[in-house]
């Protein structure tokens, strides 16, 4: 849903307080209602990698859309609000990680509620078909798929280009991971961005995202 490789620096601007309260690797019980701040990647779920200090700003329709719109391949954002109204958006999050003292590579996390399990999983679909279409101009980024062990229905996408691309223009090598999964009524999105090839292991993003559904799974949304 969030292919950030072309937004990190709005990425960069989420760390806002949103009134949701505690710090960033404090974790529920399993199965306990669990708000949408701690619905992505804490402390400790990715070695190596430091979360923001503040929890993550809740994000109403028109906000989310608005951080997630320069990654979007062939969607626009009024088909974005579309499709997120129709499947009774309710809210959404992102938060970051970075390695400490380094602005590059970052882990970038996103939970977002819909109205049911099966609007989420309409949702997945409708998000993934547009993570693999080919770019609208010339494309020179090879994009895969990659299962994901123990996440039932995850989707795993590599994206990467090479150094002496063709077409590549101001674009460097990168290589980017991303995990998204639906667990109950909520859409999980777990991907790294400006990595270098090798930089980030596709193991540790697999068991970031292992780490992440075990914390969440069964964990019905808070009473309203």
């Amino acid at each position: 849903m969030l292919r950030m490789t072309l937004i990190l620096a709005s990425l960069l601007t989420l760390a806002v307080v949103a009134g949701c309260g505690g710090g960033g690797d404090q974790k529920a019980a399993s199965g306990a209602p669990l708000p949408l701040w701690q619905r992505v990647l804490l402390g400790g779920d990715i070695q190596g990698f430091v979360p923001d200090p503040e929890p993550p700003a809740l994000l109403d329709l028109q906000a989310f859309v608005d951080q997630a719109k320069d990654a979007f391949v062939r969607i626009t954002p009024e088909e974005a609000v579309r499709e997120l109204t129709a499947d009774a958006f309710a809210g959404a999050t992102i938060t970051t990680q970075a390695r400490a003292q380094v602005d590059h590579p970052i882990v970038a996390s996103a939970a977002v509620q819909l109205g049911s399990e099966a609007q989420a999983e309409r949702l997945l679909e409708w998000a993934y078909a547009d993570s693999l279409s080919p770019c609208p101009n010339v494309c020179n980024v090879d994009i895969e798929t990659f299962d994901v062990s123990g996440i039932p229905g995850a989707k795993g996408i590599r994206r990467s280009r090479t150094e002496n691309a063709s077409g590549a223009g101001d674009g460097g090598p990168f290589e980017s991971f991303e995990i998204e999964f639906v667990d109950g009524p909520f859409l999980y999105d777990v991907l790294t961005l400006g990595a270098m090839p090798g930089e980030i292991q596709r193991d540790d993003v697999i068991a970031a995202a292992q780490a992440l559904y075990e914390r969440v799974k069964g964990s019905p949304p808070l009473a309203s």
